[in-house]
């Protein structure tokens, strides 16, 4: 028998159950890059400005098999965005404790008034959200999606198909340095100079200093919505705290003004060493003299005195214009996520 535990009735113990259930049903190579149960509590804890449930599947003895949560979207009024989903795939019935938790969610949105159910996705776009689609090779990354293939065809059992696709790809530093000096000598010739993130200073200066930048650049992508600065300064810290992102750079124009920046880390799949381009992003007046590459070369020069050879392009949208990096080096491999949706 399979029993449904809802965030909305009264449970003391709700939050720490729901936040501990994936660490419980996720089993190796999909254990890669898990939140702690606290840091899970605090997204499921944090004001939402819209309707939210979420539920745990649990198993004749009260043991958590699977769990999933729903938020209606306060900025596009008809979605609800499907998220935190788990199932313990090892189980017979994994399919149809699945099947119950989304079904659960698809209900619970379509009687909020939502039309369209899109996941998944933990809250929007600035939390994880995507499954990985391809199964190319054994490189997984805590930053990346990672889950049991299964999980997508629980989705599209229940008719959900992509609407949006993205992929990362493994690329050679030195080619790229030697195509992109130009561009980076051109921004320099511009009065443009480059600094580091400062550690000291990276809740009280550095951090609202790229939520600005970002709220501004990035108000129209897919399923933006705008955050507070508590929320986007939470997700920060947390990534902040699991990599070495020394090599992240903010460009300055020619009179000191933070016009753009790169945030990236370190990481290291079995040896091999490479620096994630997370995020990149520049205000239209930076655009001009080629903030985006000139960010990029500066911070691979940097991670070549390191001895670091490989950069990761992650997470990039398909059809966006960063997807051209690969046309500028050398490319090593390739990873496929999506987006998905359906009609209620």
């Amino acid at each position: 028998m399979i029993r449904l535990l809802a965030l909305s009735e009264p449970s003391s113990d709700f939050v720490r159950v729901f936040s501990e259930t994936q660490n419980l049903v996720r089993f190796d190579p999909f254990r890669v890059g898990l939140l702690p149960a606290p840091l899970q509590a605090n997204y499921l804890s944090m004001p939402w400005p819209a309707p939210r449930e979420c539920w745990v599947a649990v198993d004749s003895h009260g043991t958590p098999i699977g769990r999933i949560g729903a938020v209606m979207s306060p900025t596009y009024a008809s979605n609800v965005h499907i998220g935190f989903f788990e199932v313990n795939t090892k189980l017979e019935n994994a399919s149809q404790v699945a099947t119950q938790l989304i079904t659960a969610a698809l209900t619970w949105g379509k009687s909020k008034g939502a039309t369209t159910a899109i996941g998944p996705i933990n809250y929007n776009t600035w939390f994880s959200y995507r499954f990985r689609t391809d199964s190319s090779d054994d490189r997984q990354f805590a930053w990346e999606p990672t889950q049991p293939s299964e999980y997508v065809g629980y989705f599209q059992e229940l008719n959900f198909k992509p609407c949006e696709e993205y992929s990362s790809e493994g690329l050679e530093i030195g080619k790229f340095l030697e195509t992109t000096e130009a561009g980076c000598q051109r921004a320099k010739s511009s009065g443009c100079t480059f600094r580091p993130f400062d550690p000291l200073q990276l809740l009280e200066r550095e951090i609202p200093l790229v939520y600005s930048i970002s709220m501004q650049i990035f108000k129209e992508s897919f399923l933006f919505e705008p955050i507070s600065l508590e929320a986007f300064q939470r997700l920060y810290v947390a990534g902040a705290s699991r990599f070495d992102w020394s090599l992240s750079r903010f460009l300055l124009d020619q009179n000191g003004k933070e016009v753009a920046f790169h945030f990236c880390f370190e990481d290291v799949h079995q040896g091999e060493r490479y620096v994630v381009a997370k995020t990149l992003g520049a205000l239209p007046e930076a655009r001009r003299f080629g903030a985006g590459t000139a960010l990029l070369h500066h911070s691979f020069t940097e991670a070549t005195k390191k001895d670091i050879p490989y950069f990761v392009a992650a997470l990039v949208k398909n059809g966006n214009v960063s997807g051209n990096y690969a046309k500028k080096t050398i490319k090593h491999w390739h990873h496929d996520y999506a987006l998905y949706q359906r009609s209620l």
